[in-house]
């Protein structure tokens, strides 16, 4: 889907390569951003696709203790090419991406050869300034816009510094559009766009510390920015209306195979399911024995299946992934069982990304990870960006039970 957008909306972007430290932000409700729970803060790189069959790399300082360097791992996101990676803390950034020179070596088929321009970060710090949509009308977690005219208020920036920029970019499958605003803007607007159409989109309040140009062997310009941000995270969803959707009642219906047997305080088990009676496969965690009868549900019924139940010399866990898919719009993959490798002593802590969760599922879309859990605690659930940490337990976490 591309995105139209007035020509002039780019006349003061500087958006060839971007290095910025920035703060992150989420919002899904009227009047309320916040701090990411679990990544507060990262560092993303971008480069604008200029060139044809464009590729791309960043060397780090070399006091860096990021494993990847340099970094390689870009992917389209809209009209660039990003690597983003969070962390919890200034602090913590500043061990794996240190202060220094940072080095781009860029090139592709219309380049002229490969750009490579260098930039040295001043020491990372917060812009000290809290994104936000003003009001809005928001469904589900999406910012619902009148698709004939597409605007939003925005919080007032105050106290912005000489060459301060505010930036917007929306991207949805293979097209973008975006917009780089003074920071007096406090309404965004662009033009219409297909009522129904869902847009990730990004608000960046920057503050470059430095910037160069260089040019290519065959004369075109290549900017480049490093610099601070707050950045606001947020969906859009365009509709014909922004009267309230009208609420209809739904009723879900959901089947299960119930497993019910006498179990012994002592003794662990292990459901296990097969479909020939040949190979079997572990389902759920290793439960311990109550002395009373224990009852096993399973709602993943597809196709014939077979049931044993094991008893086992394992450990009986206190955490149980339910459900874990990972993708975007309307592709997910089931990755419980990756999810399920990374349980240590009760706990996870893992990376949400394409290399823990084995491969992309949706090439060029920001990805989420979708998981369900029960602990000693109780039922949870989360829904975590690509390139944010999966911490269970977390107290951010949703409790169903």
């Amino acid at each position: 889907m591309l995105i139209a957008i007035s020509p002039v909306a780019f006349a003061d972007a500087w958006n060839d390569s971007d290095i910025f430290v920035e703060s992150v932000y989420r919002q899904s409700v009227p009047n309320l951003s916040a701090l990411d729970a679990t990544t507060p803060v990262a560092l993303r790189a971008s480069v604008r696709n200029t060139f044809s069959d464009q590729t791309q790399s960043l060397a780090l300082p070399a006091a860096s203790s990021f494993p990847l360097n340099p970094v390689s791992s870009f992917q389209r996101v809209g009209a660039h090419h990003v690597f983003w990676q969070g962390a919890g803390s200034y602090a913590a950034l500043a061990q794996e991406f240190s202060s220094g020179t940072y080095s781009w070596m860029i090139s592709g088929s219309n380049s002229g050869g490969i750009v490579s321009p260098a930039l040295t970060s001043p020491q990372f710090a917060s812009v000290g300034f809290q994104p936000q949509i003003i009001n809005g009308n928001w469904n589900n977690g999406r910012l619902r816009l009148l698709a004939s005219d597409p605007r939003f208020q925005i919080a007032s920036w105050t106290g912005a510094p000489v060459g301060a920029r505010i930036e917007f970019e929306l991207w949805s499958g293979g097209g973008a559009g975006g917009l780089s605003m003074g920071v007096s803007t406090t309404t965004v607007s662009w033009l219409p766009q297909p009522a129904g159409s869902v847009f990730s989109a990004y608000l960046s309040f920057r503050i470059p510390d430095a910037q160069t140009q260089v040019t290519t062997s065959s004369g075109i310009p290549f900017n480049s920015r490093f610099g601070r941000a707050s950045t606001l995270y947020f969906e859009i969803e365009m509709a014909d209306s922004l009267s309230p959707p009208e609420e209809v009642p739904s009723v879900a219906i959901s089947s299960a195979i119930k497993l019910s047997w006498m179990s012994q305080a002592a003794k662990t088990y292990q459901v296990q399911y097969s479909s020939d009676l040949q190979s079997w496969q572990n389902t759920g965690a290793v439960l311990q024995g109550t002395g009373q009868t224990m009852t096993f549900f399973d709602s993943t019924v597809a196709g014939n299946k077979f049931y044993r139940v094991l008893v086992t010399a394992g450990v009986a866990t206190g955490l149980n992934i339910i459900e874990a898919s990972y993708g975007a719009n309307s592709t997910f993959r089931d990755v419980r069982l990756y999810v399920v490798t990374k349980i240590v002593n009760d706990t996870v802590n893992m990376q949400v990304s394409n290399s823990t969760l084995e491969g992309d599922p949706v090439f060029g879309a920001v990805k989420y990870l979708s998981i369900k859990y029960q602990n000693q605690s109780g039922t949870y659930e989360a829904n975590l960006r690509e390139g944010t940490t999966l911490r269970i337990p977390d107290a951010t976490h949703t409790k169903l039970q």
